[in-house]
């Protein structure tokens, strides 16, 4: 075999699990879905956040990890550039959502990072700001706008996702309970 036909089947086989991945709408290899969130309920977490304010006092980190199943997963908590905790974990099914958290007081105001590493490899990672609200924010500012939620934009990706995993499998009734309950909640019924 030719030095460039190993390259070419070579780099082929580098690309193709991040194209399959980005395909069905990963955020990366292997993660369905990675955010900052206020809560998680029954197993989905309630809202995508970049900010939040001092008043919480708790944040979580959620994943949703497909097709890795028996992976090692960590979520590294990075706090202005210095790792502060590591969360081991492993996959133990093809679709594992799991999440970690931090409790957090007005001293700890700044950057958040948490870095998800699947075996051994860094595959993606996001920042979170973690502010304190002034006395005239907290007297004016409804709760909706400080927390800044995205919704508009998780909606979008759930709607994708499972529009997408509908399409793979038309008759699994897990993705079409998902599918309607985000089409509801996306469109505020």
């Amino acid at each position: 075999m030719s030095f460039l036909k190993l390259f070419i089947i070579t780099i082929f086989m580098a690309v193709t699990p991040l194209a399959i991945s980005a395909e069905k709408g990963y955020v990366a290899e292997y993660l369905a879905q990675a955010q900052f969130t206020t809560r998680v309920n029954s197993r989905v977490p309630v809202d995508n956040i970049k900010r939040l304010s001092s008043n919480f006092k708790k944040v979580f980190f959620f994943t949703d990890i497909r097709n890795c199943e028996d992976c090692d997963i960590e979520h590294q908590w990075w706090y202005r550039g210095k790792k502060v905790s590591v969360v081991e974990g492993e996959a133990t099914s093809n679709r594992y959502r799991w999440w970690t958290s931090k409790t957090l007081n007005a001293k700890l105001v700044g950057d958040w990072t948490v870095k998800v590493i699947v075996d051994g490899d860094e595959v993606y990672s996001k920042t979170l700001t973690y502010y304190k609200l002034t006395k005239v924010q907290k007297q004016n500012v409804p709760v909706q706008q400080r927390l800044q939620v995205q919704e508009a934009g998780e909606c979008e990706i759930q709607l994708r996702h499972f529009s997408g995993e509908l399409r793979d499998n038309p008759d699994d009734p897990y993705i079409k309970f998902m599918l309607n309950k985000w089409a509801k909640r996306c469109s505020g019924e």
